[in-house]
């Protein structure tokens, strides 16, 4: 005889609560929270309250919660496979993606960088003078291949340095000198991973440009398309 898989009543409950926001929810999202310390976490929900909900369940919950409803909601089982990434939270609105994203990216804040993080963007050294006085600074600064010469005493950078390339690990002593320099290129917050909306997936990617960016790209292809047609 085959013994039936017991599911809790804690997974019961949010699977309910899951199928019901789904349901009222016109966009449906997920975002990644690894590293993501739980303070942080409360003063977005905060800020967003209103605007969006961010709810953290079990992922083979919101696998079967997303499953249920792929007849009726067209490529929201699209989103399962990007529950992998990282630790997922499950997103919940009715605003616009791209209005959604940018409250998001509102409530980032910097932060340094830790040894064996990877880098979310290619982090500069700028060119321009330094706090440090000359000495054992300069040895420190030839290491990571960066140019110095001495004014007034103290150290300046001859020109702009590339010290980690985006997507690349970062070491030890490169995050000690972004420290010693004051840079933070990390950000603290809610990480969109994908909204769906009506059928369309918007990458966290792409809901990280800029509007106006992105609204003038529109303009200028209507624009270019107008002119072929034209022509």
């Amino acid at each position: 005889m085959k013994k039936e898989a017991h599911v809790s009543e804690l997974k019961k409950k949010q699977l309910i609560e899951l199928d019901s926001l789904i349901q009222n929810n016109k966009v449906i999202g997920l975002a990644d929270i690894t590293s993501l310390p739980s303070a942080q976490l409360q003063k977005i929900k905060y800020k967003l309250r209103g605007k969006m909900l961010i709810k953290i369940y079990n992922k083979n919950v919101v696998k079967i919660a997303l499953n249920s409803h792929k007849d009726r909601i067209k490529a929201i089982d699209d989103l399962i496979p990007l529950l992998d990434k990282g630790i997922p939270a499950v997103l919940l609105t009715n605003e616009a993606p791209f209005r959604i994203a940018k409250f998001v990216n509102k409530s980032k804040t910097k932060a340094p960088a830790k040894t064996g993080q990877i880098a979310p963007i290619d982090i500069i050294v700028p060119a321009g003078p330094t706090p440090f006085q000359a000495g054992p600074m300069i040895g420190e600064f030839g290491q990571m291949g960066i140019k110095t010469l001495v004014e007034g005493g103290k150290i300046s950078i001859r020109e702009e340095t590339l010290l980690v390339h985006k997507d690349k690990v970062i070491g030890q002593k490169q995050a000690d000198l972004m420290s010693k320099l004051g840079i933070f290129p990390m950000e603290i917050g809610l990480k969109i991973i994908a909204l769906l909306e009506e059928g369309l997936i918007y990458d966290g990617e792409v809901l990280s440009v800029d509007e106006k960016v992105y609204l003038d790209e529109l303009k200028k292809a209507f624009l270019e398309s107008l002119g072929l047609a034209i022509h």
